[in-house]
């Protein structure tokens, strides 16, 4: 499964560099950087780099000479790149974008709202209902395919149209907990 690392930089690093330390030291399948400023840019790779991120950041951030934030992010779009820009106050390290979103909401941080609230829509109200009980059947496609009272391949067909359209994974639980925040940040008006 791919995930997006957006990243935020104290001081700016050659691109070459950054993506040359990556590939030296992280061997997790194709890796692509992609610079959106001279900080900040995305690394998209496979989600066992998460793991491998969280427990030798600040090592990462010695080596590179530079303190830097990851948000790890299932979709790669402004979103992602706004909250890694928001993180730096929590300090260098690794934080899911979930996370992210909750803090700032804590910290009184509205700014992300309207965006998050705007990602799902277009997409169909079956769908939706779709995701909305395979999350809450704690991601039991055949628990929530029974309490939709729809065949499994129905389910697994809407399923896979929802994850095709917003490029949400929710089979993924971390993807699943974005969802479910989105989906109560569109309960708000």
């Amino acid at each position: 499964m791919t995930k997006y690392y957006h990243f935020w930089l104290q001081k700016a690093i050659e691109p070459a560099e950054l993506y040359e330390f990556f590939k030296e030291n992280f061997n997790h399948g194709p890796l692509a950087l992609r610079m959106v400023s001279k900080k900040t840019g995305v690394i998209e790779a496979d989600a066992e780099l998460a793991f491998d991120l969280a427990s030798i950041a600040p090592i990462l951030s010695n080596d590179l000479g530079s303190g830097i934030v990851f948000v790890v992010s299932p979709i790669d779009n402004d979103i992602g790149h706004r909250a890694v820009l928001k993180a730096r106050k929590f300090g260098t390290g690794v934080y899911d974008l979930t996370d992210v979103i909750f803090l700032l909401i804590v910290d009184g941080d509205y700014s992300l709202i309207n965006a998050l609230k705007a990602q799902l829509e277009g997409v169909s109200h079956d769908l939706i209902n779709t995701a909305d009980m395979f999350v809450k059947c704690g991601l039991n496609a055949s628990r929530a395919a029974d309490k939709l009272y729809i065949h499994r391949n129905t389910f697994n067909y809407r399923l896979q149209n929802f994850i095709n359209i917003t490029d949400l994974d929710i089979r993924d639980y971390p993807t699943a907990q974005y969802y479910q925040i989105v989906r109560l940040l569109q309960l708000v008006k």
